[in-house]
This record gives C-alpha cells, sequence and structure tokens, in this order.
C-alpha cells in the first residue's frame, strides 16, 4: 500500500496563500511533515489557481524537489494539459492523479500517460456516472485495466479508486453484518469531532479493523458541507476487502424477519427454540 499525502493542494487557505506569496518554506516544511508522519508521495494540487495553475505547479514542483530530492510526487489536475506542461520537470516516476473510464476524459489523458513512465490513479467511474453497485464498479475497474495496459501502462503501476462513497442505514447494517459473519467481532465506531477523517482513514490501516461514523459529527466534515448530515461513512482496510467480499457473495443481505411475512417467520422461530408456545 502506498500512503499519499494529500496537503499541498491551493484549495486549502494556507497553502493558496504560500503559493501567492511564493513561500516555499512553509511548502517545505509542510512535505517534510507529511513525509515524517509516513507518506510515500506527496500530492500537488494548484487546481483552484486556474489563471496560474501551470505556473503554480511549476514552482511547487521545483521547491519541493530542491529540499527533499528524494520525494515521489502524484501530479493532481482536473487540466490535462497542466499535467503534460509539467511532467517534464518531476525527477522521479510520477503518479497521475487521475483518469476515469469516461471517453472523452481517458482519449484526452491516453497520450499523456505515454508521455513517461508513471503510476496512475484510476477511478472507477464511467459515462454512466458513479457506479451505482460493486458489480459495475468492478466492470469499470476491469475495462480501465485493460485499457491502460493497452496503452503500455503495467499492471502494477495502476492503483484503483473504486470511488468511495456515503452509504445509507441499509447498506451499512448488510456491511457490518458481514463483518461480525466474518470475524465474530461485536461492532465498534471510533470518531471524534476534531481530525475525524484520521479515524475513518487513517485507524482502520494502523488497526486491520474496519470502523464507520456518521456525517455531520465531524468539524472538518460540518464546516466544509462536504456531506448530506446524517448519512453512513464505512472505512473497510484494504487486507480484508477481498475475505469481506467473498462474505457479501455468500450471506444472505435481506433476512427472512425483514420480508414482508417477517412477522410470521419469526413466530415460527421462536415457537421452533421453544420461547414461544405452538398455536
Amino acid at each position: 500500500m502506498l500512503i499519499i499525502g494529500e496537503r499541498i493542494n491551493t484549495s486549502r487557505k494556507l497553502i493558496n496563500e504560500s503559493v501567492a506569496n511564493r513561500d516555499a518554506a512553509y511548502i517545505q516544511e509542510d512535505v517534510r511533515s507529511q513525509i515524517d508522519s509516513g507518506a510515500d508521495l506527496i500530492n500537488v494540487n494548484a487546481g483552484s489557481r486556474r489563471n496560474s495553475e501551470v505556473e503554480d505547479l511549476f514552482w511547487l514542483i521545483e521547491v519541493i524537489q530542491k529540499s527533499l530530492p528524494q520525494v515521489r510526487l502524484c501530479i493532481d489536475s482536473p487540466n490535462q494539459e497542466s499535467m503534460k506542461a509539467v511532467l517534464d520537470q518531476v525527477e522521479h516516476p510520477p503518479m497521475l492523479n487521475s483518469i476515469t473510464g469516461e471517453r472523452s476524459r481517458f482519449e484526452a489523458m491516453a497520450p499523456i500517460i505515454q508521455f513517461r513512465e508513471c503510476d496512475i490513479v484510476a477511478l472507477c467511474i464511467d459515462d454512466r456516472g458513479i457506479p451505482k453497485s460493486a458489480d459495475q464498479a468492478l466492470e469499470n475497474a476491469v475495462r480501465l485495466v485493460s485499457d491502460l495496459e493497452r496503452l503500455g501502462v503495467k499492471r502494477e503501476r495502476i492503483y484503483l479508486d473504486p470511488v468511495v462513497q456515503a452509504v445509507s442505514a441499509s447498506q451499512t447494517e448488510v456491511l457490518l453484518r458481514a463483518m461480525s459473519y466474518r470475524t465474530g467481532k461485536m461492532w465498534v465506531s471510533k470518531f471524534s469531532a476534531a481530525i475525524g477523517c484520521a479515524w475513518t482513514y487513517i485507524y482502520p490501516y494502523l488497526t486491520g479493523e474496519l470502523n464507520y461514523s456518521i456525517t455531520g459529527l465531524g468539524h472538518g466534515m460540518k464546516r466544509r458541507n462536504l456531506f448530506p448530515e446524517g448519512r453512513q461513512i464505512i472505512s473497510i482496510p484494504f487486507d480484508i476487502f477481498s475475505s469481506l467480499l467473498q462474505t457479501l457473495r455468500d450471506m444472505l443481505w435481506v433476512l427472512p424477519a425483514y420480508k414482508p411475512d417477517g412477522k410470521e417467520f419469526v413466530r415460527r422461530l421462536l415457537i421452533k427454540l421453544g420461547i414461544a408456545p405452538p398455536p
């Protein structure tokens, strides 16, 4: 697993001010802090500064590589031409963030990907939009890998993003039940109002434990209006993902008690267990 530090983004106020003022020391210190905290790559994004994005990316890449020449960079931009303009400036093989299965975006990114060897973040989105099911996400992933390999990208350089979404209560119940079936453990939610994102992303990585929370409880999420309140966010460690998927394939998603005749099913079950008297 690669950890990508994503703090160098001009959508963040202090980073934007540092880029505008060409405060190299602030940027270098922030990058050093991310590396010291375990980041393998540093994501660089100046997309919010549309009128000067390429110039700002050139400057960011230069000041980061000057003080930390060993750092690998992830170039992040919604503008393919901006990516292409700065690729020669990156010393180590970069990561490109990102490509999707949408035909127009894929075709626009293809010559950039072939320009030099690089890692690719591939979002499992196609022209239908964000996948509405696991099967659709898998279908998009298979197509993306196949299309990228045809461009000469090695499979080990492709990093698929299944596109994490907030889920409904019924979907949460199925996933948490699958976790219990697989591990025999109770559901546990770890969260705090401050640094809630660390509990969402870092805690599962460090502990190997699934975690879940409810949107609207974290200060940062609430301040930025990232999600509607009351949605569930589940974060699943990568190393249990395959076994959890197998559990989901094997188990009943809708329990008999939840079906229209669920009340009668429960009555018969209680009689069978000797908890309720027979009719």
